[in-house]
């Protein structure tokens, strides 16, 4: 799975928001995140492969143990897009040969009581397998809106999904429209939705007023780890183009952002009024959130949204697009009609002039922003919860009267007698 690095804290962050809900039930979770093998000399041509090679191999974020095992494994993004949907077999196949020996290595450390492998593509194989070897309920959780909504029943891809799917005690997704289409679509029965948490801020991160040096005008925040589909490019666009009165806007971006993002800020004629920060701790972005106005992400194929969620709780409305899971679940607003949304606005994706008239439409009303952001704090602590979620984890992999680990080991030991007492018949 893709978890946080000591140098990237943000990326995967909700694995470890997840875990740490799990291990305040009683359930300790172990992250198990493989890295390439890569040569020293590949620190030379890339800052990714720079991080890749500093990564240790064992660590912890937030008191959540995590291994990084260094392997010939890799699944990138040529590999996900273009060689899956063709040879998924070989996919599950080779992940199941190459990541086996050092998945033993952990089990026999950590001794599971249950597998939640992040993506039937590519873990189905070995997964399962572990878990028959293991006596123990195995699940599938699927994140990537990408990865399920290109899913169809009659194609390699969809066959290899649903003979795998099928075979686990739990599927989850982390978008009511992923399990829409699993369940509709592709016939998978046992999917369910898992609704994210929220890092909520706290009073003291409310009550901090913005540094003097950021001034009085509005703030606008966006962030995420890049990615083209997150829509940076269309944000600038949009608010180079917002035609405001009052105080001039401020644009403070969080990602790490590629050489033509950079390019298009330096040349933007707002560009005095667009800061491109790189990624910072979570607790430090859920303070800029407090300080903010408004957060926008115009990303298009977003499974849920969790930034939005942490944006809500820190009483600032949002700007997302009708692509994101979750804009389903809230009150949002379509620019140029009548009826105000409680949370923010929607727009449709890869819109810019949409989206620069929700941007305005957010501006223009300063006492309105304050009124949705606490309608925004109110829901997430109603409806957005890591305990939650992490009680809906350990209820379909375990049973509802199953959460804790001593009461797994009862089961299993069970289940071995009873196989034992039949063979013996």
């Amino acid at each position: 799975m893709a978890v946080p690095w000591p140098n990237q804290r943000l990326l995967g962050v909700y694995h470890v928001r997840q875990a740490e809900a799990a291990r305040d039930l009683g359930a300790d979770v172990r992250l198990f995140s493989p890295a390439p093998a890569l040569p020293e000399w590949t620190a030379r041509f890339s800052s990714k492969c720079r991080a890749h090679l500093v990564r240790p191999v064992e660590y912890a974020i937030e008191g959540i143990p995590i291994y990084s095992p260094r392997t010939p494994y890799a699944f990138p993004r040529f590999a996900r897009y273009h060689v899956a949907p063709r040879f998924p077999a070989s996919i599950l196949s080779w992940t199941h040969q190459v990541l086996q020996g050092p998945l033993d290595q952990a089990c026999e450390s950590w001794r599971p009581d249950a597998i939640l492998a992040h993506g039937v593509v590519p873990w189905g194989s070995v997964a399962l397998e572990l878990g028959e070897r293991l006596k123990v309920p195995v699940g599938f959780i699927e994140h990537s809106a990408d990865d399920v909504m290109r899913l169809r029943r009659d194609t390699r891809l969809g066959k290899t999904f649903i003979r795998h799917a099928q075979r686990a005690d739990a599927l989850f997704a982390a978008g009511p429209h992923m399990v829409s289409h699993l369940n509709r679509e592709m016939g998978l029965t046992n999917c369910r939705f898992l609704q994210n948490g929220a890092t909520v801020a706290n009073q003291a991160q409310l009550a901090y007023r913005r540094p003097p040096e950021l001034g009085d005008g509005p703030i606008i925040v966006s962030a995420a780890n890049y990615y083209r589909r997150k829509g940076f490019e269309e944000l600038v666009e949009a608010f180079e183009s917002c035609q405001t009165t009052g105080r001039l806007p401020q644009l403070h971006l969080f990602t790490n952002a590629p050489p033509s993002l950079h390019r298009q800020i330096a040349e933007s004629p707002a560009c005095d009024r667009i800061t491109l920060h790189g990624l910072i701790p979570h607790f430090e972005l859920v303070q800029w959130l407090a300080w903010a106005d408004l957060f926008a992400m115009p990303s298009w194929s977003e499974a849920f949204g969790i930034a939005y969620v942490d944006a809500l709780g820190a009483r600032t409305p949002v700007v997302m697009t009708t692509d994101c899971g979750l804009r389903s679940l809230l009150d949002l607003a379509r620019p140029g009609r009548e009826r105000p949304g409680q949370h923010g606005w929607v727009v449709p994706p890869g819109e810019t002039e949409d989206l620069q008239t929700a941007l305005e439409a957010a501006l223009e009303d300063p006492e309105r922003l304050r009124s949705m952001g606490y309608a925004g704090r109110e829901i997430v602590e109603s409806s957005f919860s890591w305990k939650r979620n992490a009680e809906g984890l350990l209820r379909e992999l375990f049973g509802p009267s199953t959460s804790t680990r001593e009461s797994t080991r009862v089961r299993r030991a069970l289940s071995e007698i009873s196989a034992d007492a039949d063979a013996t018949a």
